[in-house]
């Protein structure tokens, strides 16, 4: 700060006139930080200054661009009024009011001004390249005829970038990759470089993409949009190690970067590349992330990334490694922000897969249902009064059935069916579904008190059957048994 200040005193002594040493760059700089830091004295430090280059209509415009720099338009105004009454076609000052309204997004006042700078002074080669720019996405036709007017104008400018641009923006990517092939990559800025690289990835160019990436890197080793390329990349090349590396460095770096947000594809292919070097943890703390601020996100990137995170529970299960998805699942559950039972419930189905798969498989059946058993008692622990807990009690009884006690000799099931009983009785609504879960839970009860020779009980719920449903034969035989 004392740098600046020093250089406004200069500029304010007789000297900086004498020995014409004046600079604008750096009074502009020297000028916008002053502002931040001490708006009030600034302002009579902006007027004398206005004052005694009163005739320069450049050091008027150094002077509102400061001011616009600190978010002052009113005072901005103030001084681009004064830089045009000094000169009417002063280009610099038409420069400064397309900035501003481009900055508010009105395209059309941006490019009226940029074209006034260019009649004003038709060398002027930023207000060919501001126009190109703003008109380059919502008028490409006019930003290509403004690039060959450029062209006759100035000989001498290289306008292969600007078409390069134009084509990027306007998502022809092949276009723009071989427009940018054309011209020499080690005299591109970093904008350019990552766009290049960008333009080859979406044309499906992956290693040279990595090639023009990395080698952008070496230039400008900060450009966080190099790195997410190069993300993007590694994960289609499948080289999930380097893809993971840069997708870290791209996350540390776009946090420092004022205006760069992260998009769905960012994040699809972070969990990419930690999948493949098997970082799950990883990959569930970037979906947390992700769902955690979900109001961030569009109906359709809540859907891409649910049906990313089922994608690689699913793979997990696949490849038969149940207690990892279960894990893993469990994990990010506990790093979501908030969560509801059905959330939670969805931990049990892992369990249950597994079960179904050794079931199939005739191996392991025990060990899979002592899982799922420990896991159904967990969720009724903590949530119980889930509004479809009957689903749960259905199912925990029915498997219990099918491993444990397939001909409801041991009774094993009991508890199970009976809590299923108790809760259905308890509700005074009816659902359909609970006729069919009745009729299996009291079915379980008849058989297994005829095997303990308890007839009387067997007769009793052989009835309960028939009261959801009246046709079914067991029930009738066993009613017989009177």
């Amino acid at each position: 700060m004392k740098k600046y200040i020093t250089i406004l005193l200069f500029l304010l002594s007789p000297l900086s006139v004498v020995y014409g040493q004046t600079n604008l760059k750096a009074m502009e700089q020297a000028l916008a930080e002053v502002l931040h830091k001490y708006s009030v004295q600034a302002d009579t430090v902006a007027n004398r200054l206005s004052e005694k280059f009163s005739k320069r209509p450049d050091y008027q415009v150094a002077i509102a661009r400061s001011y616009y720099r600190n978010q002052n338009r009113s005072k901005a105004n103030v001084f681009l009024g004064k830089a045009l009454k000094l000169n009417s076609h002063f280009a610099p000052a038409f420069l400064l009011q397309g900035d501003m309204a481009a900055f508010d997004r009105d395209t059309m006042k941006a490019l009226t001004c940029y074209q006034q700078a260019i009649e004003a002074d038709g060398k002027n080669i930023e207000a060919y390249q501001r126009y190109v720019e703003t008109a380059a996405h919502s008028h490409p036709k006019e930003a290509i005829a403004m690039l060959e007017k450029m062209g006759k104008a100035l000989p001498g400018v290289n306008t292969e970038l600007s078409q390069a641009f134009i084509l990027f923006s306007n998502s022809q990517f092949h276009q723009a990759a071989e427009q940018y092939a054309r011209v020499d990559s080690a005299k591109m800025d970093e904008d350019n470089l990552w766009r290049y690289a960008f333009a080859l990835y979406f044309d499906n160019r992956y290693e040279e993409s990595s090639r023009v990436a990395l080698q952008g890197l070496k230039k400008y080793p900060s450009q966080p949009r190099l790195h997410r390329v190069l993300l993007y990349d590694g994960v289609q090349l499948k080289k999930y190690q380097e893809a993971y590396d840069h997708g870290c460095q791209f996350r540390a770096l776009q946090q420092k970067a004022d205006g760069l947000k992260l998009n769905v594809l960012d994040y699809v292919y972070q969990v990419s590349a930690s999948n493949g070097i098997r970082n799950y943890d990883e990959s569930m703390r970037t979906f947390a992330e992700f769902l955690n601020n979900d109001s961030t996100w569009d109906s359709e990137d809540r859907k891409t990334m649910n049906k990313q995170l089922t994608a690689t529970l699913d793979g997990m299960k696949a490849g038969g490694e149940y207690d990892l998805a279960a894990k893993e699942y469990r994990l990010f559950l506990t790093l979501r922000s908030h969560t509801q039972p059905y959330d939670w419930y969805l931990l049990t189905q892992i369990y249950l897969t597994k079960l179904q798969d050794a079931i199939d498989l005739h191996q392991g059946e025990k060990e899979a249902y002592a899982d799922l058993d420990k896991a159904y008692n967990e969720f009724d622990a903590k949530y119980g009064y889930w509004d479809q807990i009957d689903i749960l009690y259905y199912y925990h009884a029915a498997y219990c059935t099918q491993v444990l006690d397939p001909e409801a000799k041991a009774g094993t099931a009991v508890p199970l069916y009976q809590k299923l009983i108790d809760y259905i009785q308890k509700r005074k609504d009816h659902q359909d579904r609970w006729k069919n879960m009745l009729r299996d839970a009291w079915s379980y009860m008849a058989f297994y008190s005829y095997h303990q020779n308890r007839i009387k009980d067997t007769v009793y719920y052989a009835r309960k059957v028939l009261t959801v449903d009246p046709n079914n034969v067991n029930a009738r035989k066993m009613i017989s048994l009177r």
